[in-house]
């Protein structure tokens, strides 16, 4: 008896330890969707981007179709295209992964804008992300913020307010 009322609150431990949102590095799983490595970028100015790998473990196309954030006003599906030369972000309606496969939401390509941010998103920081999908329901993901300093590109601000906004662009060149 006197084992077991030391591993009871070991196993409670474990247990709440292993359900729940992800943790940075972490995975969260939910209806057939695993979502991986979720990460935000290091920002002091009012937007960020958050970046993470979905996979569809179901028989199912899944569909991305919105998200959410207590850390920002305005949370989008975006994707990054190329037009003259210039990498420019554009809204989605949807992300889809057919079943079995694994989509990579990362910089420079599909991503989760965060638009209106309460306050500067520092290194080591974690935020909370509500990814929703059609006919799957809501996954709960932490996000651990780290350094931008590894994203290799130049960020030119083209007709979009620091301060976030709807419309607008956001123009990015390649750095060297």
């Amino acid at each position: 008896m006197r084992n077991f009322r030391i591993l009871a609150p070991l196993f409670s431990l474990v247990l709440l330890a292993t359900s729940g949102p992800a943790w940075a590095g972490g995975h969260s799983r939910a209806e057939g969707i695993l979502v991986a490595d979720a990460w935000a970028r290091a920002s002091k100015v009012r937007n960020s981007a958050a970046y993470m790998t979905v996979t569809n473990e179901g028989r199912e196309t899944a569909r991305l179709v919105a998200a959410s954030s207590p850390a920002a006003a305005k949370v989008e599906i975006h994707t990054t295209v190329i037009e003259d030369g210039v990498m420019k972000m554009r809204p989605l309606e949807a992300i889809e992964i057919p079943p079995g496969e694994t989509v990579r939401l990362e910089p420079g390509g599909r991503h989760i804008m965060l638009l209106g941010l309460g306050q500067p998103l520092e290194p080591g920081d974690r935020i909370d992300l509500t990814l929703v999908f059609a006919d799957r329901g809501r996954i709960d993901v932490v996000a651990e913020v780290r350094s931008a300093s590894g994203m290799k590109m130049k960020m030119k601000m083209g007709d979009m307010p620091m301060g976030g906004g709807d419309g607008g662009k956001m123009e990015m060149k390649q750095g060297d």
